[in-house]
């Protein structure tokens, strides 16, 4: 039997966990982020659908550049590493 669907420990990859809840919190509420969206000329996602990225602290890969812009040029957090939780984690 091919033993290629096992993981070892060496073979785990190693990844960098983000706080995207407080991200999103800095930035406003829910539907104060999809009207900002909107105004910035892109079709936003659905209040409802911002509220699951804060529930689940994620956020889909299209829209984290376009929110850490916002989050540091309105000074909402001084920097990346302010939502680096940690940068050693197994995935």
């Amino acid at each position: 039997m091919p033993h290629s669907y096992l993981t070892t420990r060496a073979q785990q990859q190693i990844v960098p966990v983000w706080n995207y809840r407080e991200l999103i919190l800095a930035l406003g509420t829910s539907e104060s982020l999809s009207a900002r969206i909107r105004a910035a000329g892109y079709d936003p996602p659905h209040p409802k659908t911002i509220s699951g990225w804060r529930y689940r602290g994620r956020i889909p890969g299209q829209w984290v550049p376009l929110l850490l812009t916002w989050a540091l040029k309105s000074g909402a957090i001084a920097n990346l590493d302010q939502l680096l939780v940690d940068d050693r984690v197994p995935l």
